[in-house]
């Protein structure tokens, strides 16, 4: 018996002359033929026009061949993504049919993204005729790498929806950039390597955020404290007022989760990103520093600027904190995964006040404490972004840039030390973060 079947047992024929693995589909076609099932499990589900389907599995090549017999919709494609040794099986037995019709492909799951790109999957993008299904190996989970590759199709999906979702949004960012070039005076680079030898603190929303704020108010004129905008209004509740804030969302809505941000213009610096939305901007009455370009096209007067990986805030802020030469950061609501309860964001947030999220998630990261929790498609996709930042500031030439993260809660992250708050060191600061920054612009 070769290696491939010894993975996937035996092929058995069912009455109707189908044949089919019990280890990926267990009985479900023992007694049932291939036709009957899959119009009651898809329906019309894979029927929909002009759409780039993307199938995980073909439950030992059953769903390919149901889907030849009852004809394939001519203006779909239909991208079949199995494991490496299910192909490798399929193959093998002379179960891959010859006549495949020209808008159907099987492939290994580590050639999909290369046949999806043949196939122009972003202009399927364009105009949101992407659809993921998942053959009946994946939905039963009857064999272990179904499941595993499951996760991986959707982490890659979840990073080319961020490449995706940037490259669509690109409209929003050049109109905005238009609206705050009076606005965006100051590059971020003015204060690069100003606080040498210096303890940050930077604060995200995960639901880690509540167990650091006794220790930020008893250890505050020894750190900079660094904030994202959200979470202004617990930071507010808590009586801690940060020396920077980060913002870059150029749509309303950061307008609604960040207005609490205004109420410390005097003793707080503001570090947005070029394209923020120009409500937010406009309202903030005190010092603002800028990240990116300052003109959406290439121009002598754009200044010199870093491009650090990742889409969100925390990975922004995080670039910048590097290159501001901290010698210490200190991470705090950097969970990229749910806490034991289920939620995804920080006490107070609207995320809280909705609920637990009750999606199927199929993402799951080992976190400080040594367990495994589940994620989310975005924190997930977030992680590597992270981690290269954290290995760029491993070894920068001026000094290493050590990156903790206190929590037990939070996912575990290549170069990211976990340490107690209890034992994190802390050198006294004889200039206040304000002085610092007002000594640069």
């Amino acid at each position: 018996m070769d290696s491939s079947q010894e993975l996937f047992g035996p092929l058995l024929e069912n009455k109707f002359g189908e044949k089919y693995f019990p280890s990926l589909v267990g009985e479900s076609f023992s007694q049932v033929g291939s036709d009957s099932f899959y119009q009651r499990h898809f329906s019309e589900a894979l029927n929909e026009e002009d759409v780039l389907y993307l199938i995980i599995g073909t439950d030992g090549i059953l769903l390919v061949d149901w889907l030849l017999q009852r004809g394939p919709a001519a203006d779909c494609r239909y991208l079949f993504i199995e494991t490496q040794e299910g192909l490798d099986l399929l193959h093998e037995k002379g179960l891959i049919p010859s006549d495949l019709a020209d808008n159907i492909k099987i492939v290994a799951s580590q050639e999909w993204a290369e046949a999806a790109e043949e196939w122009s999957i972003k202009d399927y993008y364009y105009i949101s005729k992407i659809r993921l299904e998942k053959s009946i190996s994946v939905t039963d989970g009857y064999h272990g790498a179904y499941g595993a590759l499951e996760t991986q199709i959707e982490a890659d999906l979840g990073e080319l929806s961020v490449q995706m979702f940037q490259e669509l949004g690109s409209r929003i960012f050049s109109e905005t950039a238009m609206r705050n070039l009076a606005e965006n005076r100051y590059p971020v680079s003015l204060l690069d390597d100003s606080f040498s030898g210096k303890t940050a603190v930077l604060m995200a929303g995960g639901p880690s955020l509540d167990e650091s704020f006794e220790w930020i108010r008893a250890n505050r004129s020894n750190l900079v404290v660094m904030a994202v905008s959200r979470i202004s209004a617990q930071l507010k509740r808590e009586g801690i007022v940060p020396d920077i804030l980060f913002a870059i969302d150029p749509n309303d809505i950061i307008f609604h989760q960040s207005s609490d941000m205004l109420d410390f213009y005097d003793q707080s610096t503001l570090i947005n990103m070029y394209h923020l939305n120009t409500r937010l901007l406009s309202q903030w009455r005190g010092r603002k520093l800028y990240i990116g370009c300052r003109f959406p096209w290439q121009t002598d007067n754009n200044p010199k600027f870093n491009s650090y990986p990742g889409a969100t805030v925390s990975h922004q802020a995080l670039g910048v904190a590097i290159e501001m030469g901290f010698s210490q950061i200190i991470l705090s609501g950097f969970d990229l995964c749910f806490s034991k309860e289920g939620f995804t964001h920080c006490s107070g947030s609207s995320e809280v006040e909705v609920g637990i999220f009750a999606e199927r998630t199929q993402f799951w990261v080992e976190t400080n404490g040594g367990w495994m929790a589940e994620s989310r498609v975005d924190f997930y996709a977030s992680i590597p972004g992270l981690e290269s930042m954290v290995a760029h500031g491993l070894k920068r030439p001026d000094g290493i840039c050590r990156v903790v993260n206190p929590s037990q809660n939070s996912a575990k992250i290549k170069g990211v030390e976990h340490l107690p708050l209890a034992e994190v060191k802390l050198d006294p600061q004889e200039v206040s973060p304000q002085e610092v920054i007002q000594g640069k612009n």
